[in-house]
């Protein structure tokens, strides 16, 4: 297989190694340089900015889940603590 580098280096990827790699549009590869050849292969880590807002589960810093429960308690004191209407 053969791809012409255009004017701005871009190349396109054949039909046949995008399927192989099972790259899509958008995709990213990563191109890896040993002993004077070039290999292409796609990337296998996501970056970490790409990952904010997809998480649905919320990760605590270390204590927030005392402090929260701290002020519940704090708050349902103080509830009890005044005198009803």
């Amino acid at each position: 297989m053969r791809s012409r580098v255009g004017s701005k280096g871009r190349i396109t990827l054949p039909q046949r190694v995008r399927e192989v790699l099972e790259v899509k549009p958008g995709d990213e590869v990563e191109f890896v340089i040993r002993g004077g050849q070039v290999f292409l292969r796609p990337r296998q880590e996501v970056p970490l900015e790409n990952l904010f807002g997809r998480l649905k589960v919320k990760v605590a810093y270390p204590g927030e889940v005392a402090e929260r429960e701290a002020r519940a308690q704090a708050w349902v004191q103080g509830l009890r603590g005044r005198p009803s209407s």
